[in-house]
């Protein structure tokens, strides 16, 4: 099996003292900045303080900026930076026909399979705009990935 490697970053904080209300315009806030992917983890700390740990996976030219913005806007007072090596899947973009309309798909081929991910969010639209379940358009656009075999 193919797959490709690179080398990624991971910006990580632990955050005990902030409204979880602040944590979903963080993840927002990170993504459009440019983070590969953005989550967080309940954990436990010292003197078992439940705490939320904030990960950030990004490329090296964008960990100071996305740093930034967690000493921005959390409570936390500082971050860990982690290099990482990343194996994936060779994966490729699609524009599938469905009855709702051309939708985006993308396609990672594995050892004895392959993976359809509709874009969420033009699946979102699409089911707001015909009304109807998003659940449906997500598999059309599945169903007619997997016509393209």
């Amino acid at each position: 099996m193919v797959m490709e490697k690179d080398r990624v970053q991971i910006i990580e904080a632990n955050i005990d003292d902030m409204s979880p209300q602040i944590y979903e315009y963080l993840l927002e806030r990170l993504m459009a900045e440019g983070a590969l992917d953005a989550y967080l983890q309940n954990i436990i700390m010292k003197k078992g303080r439940p705490a939320v740990k904030v990960s950030v996976i990004c490329e090296g030219k964008d960990t100071k900026k996305l740093s930034e913005i967690i000493l921005g806007e959390t409570t936390t007072i500082g971050v860990r930076i982690l290099d990482a090596e990343r194996l994936k899947l060779p994966r490729k973009m699609a524009n599938v026909k469905t009855k709702y309309g051309q939708i985006p798909v993308k396609i990672s081929k594995g050892v004895a399979t392959w993976t359809i991910t509709p874009e969420y969010d033009a699946c979102v639209k699409i089911a707001r705009q015909k009304k109807v379940p998003l659940r449906k358009v997500i598999c059309a656009a599945k169903d007619a990935a997997e016509l393209l075999g």
